[in-house]
């Protein structure tokens, strides 16, 4: 079945996907939060880093859903902040994959604010996608893969690590920092004690 055909949310079908539709919350105020305002770098195999970024408009495609209707992003993300979400308007990948999306995206705030994480910045094709690196929890749990974009890599999916097929490869984080795209502060967010002090946290973003 393609990856990209969609259907009708199914009240008998995907009682368990509604039922999971607070993580997804979850992870949106989160992201909001802690992620959307700030542009991410992740130090890992001595010295080398990833410089990460996202925005709003990267949600719905990374949890896998459709929205019905006019300004269907927009509507989306206002109903699902406030706990709303019009069902008879969601459309859900037809392939399964929407609702394993949901099951693990309550745990993507590991990935901007834990060491237990790992990168594999080799280039993968792997389930209908093509991505420059791998950004995953050590525990499988959930990764999301990532696309570079000049200097900065994006996410373009949201996968569940759980399954057999999911052999990560990478290399530990050893810290993460974070800049404010408005305001342009750096700070800290965790290291490694063996990356402690080394570098001003304004370098990694220079």
């Amino acid at each position: 079945m393609d990856h990209y055909t969609f259907r009708k949310f199914d009240v008998e079908l995907d009682q368990r996907l509604k039922y999971n539709m607070k993580n997804v919350q979850q992870a949106y105020l989160f992201f909001k939060a802690e992620v959307y305002p700030y542009q991410y770098c992740y130090v890992y195999a001595g010295n080398k880093t990833i410089k990460f970024a996202t925005n709003r408009a990267d949600l719905m495609h990374l949890c896998g859903v459709g929205y019905q209707g006019r300004n269907p992003r927009e509507n989306f993300l206002r109903d699902l902040e406030a706990g709303n979400i019009n069902y008879r308007k969601l459309l859900v990948h037809a392939d399964g994959t929407t609702a394993l999306k949901f099951q693990v995206i309550g745990a993507v705030h590991y990935l901007f604010d834990s060491l237990e994480i790992i990168i594999d910045d080799q280039r993968t094709v792997k389930f209908f996608f093509d991505y420059d690196a791998q950004l995953a929890t050590r525990r499988k749990i959930v990764s999301l893969g990532l696309k570079k974009i000049k200097t900065l890599y994006v996410p373009i999916t949201l996968l569940s690590s759980q399954g057999k097929n999911m052999n990560l490869r990478g290399q530990p984080v050893l810290g993460i920092f974070r800049k404010n795209r408005v305001t342009g502060h750096c700070e800290s967010i965790i290291q490694a004690k063996a990356l402690a002090c080394k570098l001003p946290v304004e370098s990694y973003f220079r």
